[in-house]
């Protein structure tokens, strides 16, 4: 093995990732930054994904490949963590996809704001088949911004666009897998604790949304676990703690709302023909009346945008 310390070790945890692996990983594999090495750890999956990792580990040596049982999410993240050699840890999905000069942005601005322990940046969203349902730069950029969302329960940090100082990452524990489902929200808190957040007002990512990714179940543990998160973090810096708080979660909680989420997104980027699609899907999953105002909503979007051309 190469023992070259590399600038940047890339986390990328996998499970049954088939039908995106490539091209997220392509995506790491293709960035203008050549100096980082790229940790997958596959967590049991038992679809293609271990014969697809194989191939690519066995034509390119940056990648460290590891098989192992499934032990989940944040233990992989934890195990990739111990073997990173880098400076710098670039966290990636299985099913997203990095722009090409995202590792070459966030290092330069990472070697010039010392100050600076963890950054993402502005997302792209997605839907399943990679059509584009919004691109609208809305995500906080300054530490204390982000920090005031992250209190309430918003996930305004992508995950796996996010570029971290390794020994801040340990200084604080690395992930806690009792936070589980919201790991990410609760280490950004504590890396808080010990230096500074920033989002770059530039995309860097394209982030993959799905509309059944979490069951309603899950979506409960994800909420008790953001505000075991943010009642902690509020505790840790002497703050009054609601007794009756409820996290804002970013995402909607079924299938219905979600893909009225999605139309509302669509529509607010200016995509009408994917709004509308949407707002068709949302009103065949639950007919509502709010699912059918998003049709009037999109039409008189539309004509605004029209009219001041």
């Amino acid at each position: 093995m190469d023992t070259t310390v590399p600038t940047v070790s890339v986390l990328l945890p996998v499970y049954n990732a088939e039908r995106y692996l490539k091209t997220a990983v392509s995506s790491i594999l293709g960035q203008t930054f050549l100096d980082f090495e790229l940790i997958i750890i596959n967590d049991g999956s038992t679809d293609s994904t271990a014969a697809i990792l194989d191939r690519i580990a066995g034509s390119d040596t940056r990648v460290r490949l590891v098989h192992r049982a499934n032990q989940g999410y944040s233990r992989c993240l934890n195990q990739a963590l111990g073997m990173a050699r880098a400076p710098l840890l670039a966290r990636m999905d299985a099913d997203d996809e990095s722009l090409p000069d995202r590792f070459a942005t966030q290092v330069a601005f990472l070697d010039t704001h010392p100050e600076i322990v963890a950054v993402s940046g502005q997302w792209i969203r997605i839907d399943p088949n990679g059509r584009v349902l919004s691109d609208t730069r809305d995500l906080p950029t300054g530490h204390d911004a982000i920090v005031n969302e992250l209190l309430k329960g918003y996930g305004v940090m992508p995950h796996p666009g996010v570029m971290m100082r390794a020994d801040a990452v340990r200084q604080v524990g690395g992930y806690r897998v009792e936070f589980e489902p919201a790991e990410d929200l609760d280490l950004w808190l504590r890396l808080a604790d010990i230096g500074r957040l920033a989002n770059l007002d530039k995309h860097l990512l394209r982030y993959r949304l799905h509309p059944g990714a979490t069951s309603s179940a899950r979506r409960e543990e994800q909420r008790e676990s953001a505000r075991r998160a943010v009642l902690e973090a509020r505790e840790r810096r002497g703050e009054a703690v609601p007794a009756d708080f409820v996290p804002a979660l970013s995402r909607a909680d079924d299938r219905a709302a979600v893909l009225a989420e999605w139309s509302r997104l669509a529509m607010a980027s200016g995509r009408y023909r994917t709004a509308a699609l949407y707002a068709a899907k949302a009103w065949m999953a639950r007919p509502t009346l709010s699912h059918g105002l998003l049709f009037r909503d999109i039409v008189r979007f539309y004509r605004l945008s029209r009219a001041t051309r």
